[in-house]
C-alpha cells in the first residue's frame, strides 16, 4: 500500500464516421470477444476505442505526485486521471535538472508532500534518484508527443 503514479499515452481512434460501410469497417475495428454482445449492440453506436499504454510508474514518488496535482489537476487530489500538457512535461523535466543541478533548492522548486502512504518527506538519495527517473522517462515520452500529435498524457495515481 501506498502511493502509486502513472503516466499513460492514450489514443483515442473512432471507426467509419459516417460511413455506409460500417458493417465492414466494424468487423475488423474491434476484437474478437466483443463479437460475443452481438450486432444490436453495434447498429446505432458510433465506434470508438481509446487505447492506453503505461509509459512511466512511480512509487512514493510525492514530489512528482505534487507537481501533477498542483499544475495539471488545479490542486485537486481524487485519484481521477488527469490530462498532462506536453508543456508539463517539459516544465517538470526542467525542474528535475534544476534540483539535480543544485539540491540545496529542492524545496523551492520541487517541494515533497506528505500523505497517507506518501513516503518520505526528505530530499535525500532516494529524491534525486527519482528526480533522476523521472528525466530518464519523460524526455522520450516528450519527444515521442511532439511527433504524435493523436497521443494525449494522462496522470493517474492511487494509494
Amino acid at each position: 500500500m501506498g502511493l502509486d503514479s502513472y503516466l499513460y499515452l492514450k489514443k483515442y481512434e473512432s471507426c467509419c464516421e459516417w460511413d455506409r460501410d460500417v458493417k465492414e469497417k466494424r468487423a475488423h475495428f474491434y476484437p474478437e470477444e466483443l463479437k460475443e454482445l452481438g450486432e444490436k449492440i453495434f447498429e446505432n453506436n458510433f465506434m470508438s476505442k481509446e487505447t492506453s499504454y503505461q509509459v512511466a510508474y512511480w512509487r512514493k514518488a510525492n514530489m512528482i505526485h505534487k507537481y501533477f496535482i498542483d499544475k495539471c489537476a488545479k490542486g485537486v487530489d481524487d485519484c481521477n486521471p488527469v490530462w498532462v500538457s506536453r508543456d508539463a512535461l517539459e516544465d517538470l523535466v526542467k525542474r528535475c535538472r534544476e534540483v539535480i543541478a543544485s539540491p540545496e533548492k529542492a524545496k523551492d522548486i520541487l517541494e515533497t508532500s506528505s500523505g497517507f502512504f506518501f513516503g518520505s518527506t526528505k530530499y535525500d538519495g532516494y529524491y534525486m534518484r527519482e528526480l533522476e527517473y523521472t528525466v530518464e522517462i519523460l524526455e522520450p515520452v516528450i519527444a515521442f508527443l511532439k511527433e504524435h500529435k493523436e497521443y494525449d498524457a494522462v496522470y493517474k495515481a492511487s494509494w
